[in-house]
């Protein structure tokens, strides 16, 4: 932001939240809520962590970079949320049948399992 020579009120009306919110995150006062993470990686102009190797963490990078609740996953994947949770909680691995679907799922949004 400073090497862009942007006020924190500059960014905080790109991303969508307050100047008091950007204060926060440089200052560790707080993290990012998950809804603000596409607008900050259109910010930054690429993803600030990286993409897991397991298909349970790159399906929470894909909710999280998409910034994607349960409830939106659930309904873009057609799968229960609370499923969900238990997925990306490691509550519960998937079946076979289960992970080739995430699997396709990720593949078509570019996310392809390694």
């Amino acid at each position: 932001r400073m090497d862009l020579g942007l006020l924190q009120r500059n960014v905080a009306d790109m991303i969508g939240v307050s100047e008091c919110t950007i204060y926060n995150w440089e200052n560790g006062g707080s993290q990012p809520v998950t809804k603000h993470m596409p607008s900050i990686i259109d910010f930054l102009g690429y993803v600030p962590f990286e993409c897991p190797e397991d298909i349970q963490g790159r399906l929470a990078y894909f909710k999280r970079i998409k910034g994607l609740s349960l409830d939106e996953l659930g309904l873009f994947m057609g799968r229960d949320p609370e499923q969900l949770s238990d997925w990306l909680r490691c509550h519960k691995k998937p079946c076979r049948r289960n992970l080739e679907s995430i699997n396709q799922f990720l593949a078509r949004h570019g996310l392809n399992v390694v």
